[in-house]
């Protein structure tokens, strides 16, 4: 199984050359050379969890652990720890005023 990184380095260079022939269909271009490059492999791409994290600390209404987790296909209990680790990343540091 190939990684994102790579898959996404391939994609990088098959697009930058491939905007070298206009924007006239670029997607069909780039989709063809990737089915010819990547065809047949199975690839893992990650999801982008800070940016998801993030998104489920917005819509966190105060009560809807449970809808959270049915949308993001999640436990309400990775909910719960993401809501928490959101919060203290958020929350403001305080500074000692006594050395360390």
């Amino acid at each position: 199984m190939a990684h994102s990184s790579e898959f996404f380095e391939s994609l990088a260079a098959i697009v930058e050359d491939e905007q070298l022939q206009g924007a006239d269909r670029l997607g069909e271009r780039v989709a063809k050379r990737l089915g010819h490059d990547w065809g047949g492999l199975r690839v893992y791409i990650s999801q982008d969890r800070a940016y998801r994290d993030q998104e489920i600390y917005a819509a966190f209404s105060g009560d809807n652990y449970d809808a959270l987790a049915r949308k993001y296909r999640l436990t309400e209990r990775n909910v719960r720890r993401i809501v928490a680790r959101e919060r203290e990343r958020r929350r403001p540091k305080q500074f000692s005023l006594l050395p360390l």
